[in-house]
């Protein structure tokens, strides 16, 4: 348990010591401490969960992503063009003056 706070840079003697010092706690302390942990974990996580948007800038992870992947980005405006290219032609053709009445009111 102590080897999950200790930087990693410390020496594994202290991690013994601590691991050892905890095992020679009564059970009772040692099952507290363990209920303490996964609080403490839960707690966190919930509280990183509600504060994402303090954590991560989202907007700089997509457009980083994107860079990174063009080609993620293509296949994005190429899957997405298709499936408007129709709507947008009939929309605009004077052929179909009353598609939009259509689609509306389906």
């Amino acid at each position: 348990m102590v080897a999950e706070f200790v930087p990693a840079r410390a020496s594994l003697a202290a991690v013994g010591v601590g691991k050892a010092a905890l095992r020679g706690l009564p059970a009772a302390s040692q099952h507290e401490l363990v209920l303490l942990r996964r609080q403490f974990v839960a707690g966190l996580t919930r509280d990183m969960q509600n504060n994402v948007h303090e954590l991560v800038d989202l907007r700089t992870v997509m457009v980083g992503g994107f860079v990174r992947e063009r080609q993620l980005l293509i296949d994005l405006f190429q899957r997405c063009g298709k499936s408007l290219t129709f709507h947008f032609f009939y929309m605009s053709h004077p052929i179909f003056p009353n598609y939009h009445r259509i689609l509306l009111s389906i």
